[in-house]
């Protein structure tokens, strides 16, 4: 039998959350099972906003190691939480979810791929380690990540410098 499990993983930051959230949503209307995982900050929020469990769309989260008044926009912090606490916490979430003790599991339950946002790169290399496939979303506007792209061409060109002056 031929099934589908997304891990759906979010940057837990405005403007990611509800773009996977959409494209999820997309996917359980193709018959796509999807757990959608937050960190416990977020997913408390959007339980206090009415989103729910629905069929084919699990709602879970893993603790980021970040307390609920801290600053959860301070790097530092954020680093830590994205590629320690949360991808210490996503790989245990992996391993219980597929049965890593193994035994009888059900096959619908088996997360066959992990969609990312392109931030939380662990997340890709925890899929790989466990072989499981993967793909990267990113909810970058289109606009903002043109502008990345061509950064080095408008140094080049002059048009921005590449020096520590002041523009006048």
């Amino acid at each position: 039998m031929s099934h589908r499990h997304v891990l759906a993983l979010p940057f837990s930051q405005n403007g990611h959350i509800l773009p996977l959230m959409q494209l999820s949503l997309c996917l359980v209307e193709q018959g796509i099972r999807v757990t959608f995982v937050n960190n416990e900050f977020n997913h408390k929020t959007m339980i206090m906003n009415g989103c729910k469990h629905m069929d084919r769309l699990r709602l879970v989260s893993v603790p980021d190691g970040i307390d609920f008044d801290e600053d959860r926009n301070h790097p530092g912090k954020l680093r830590e939480a994205i590629y320690g606490t949360i991808a210490r916490n996503l790989e245990n979430l992996i391993e219980e979810n597929n049965g890593g003790g193994g035994g009888d599991d059900d096959d619908d339950e088996i997360i066959t791929c992990v969609v990312a946002d392109a931030v939380m790169v662990s997340a890709l290399e925890i899929a790989a380690k466990k072989g499981i496939r993967a793909a990267v979303f990113n909810a970058t506007p289109a606009s903002v990540m043109t502008s990345v792209y061509n950064i080095p061409r408008l140094i080049y060109d002059g048009i921005i410098r590449n020096d520590d002056e002041t523009f006048p």
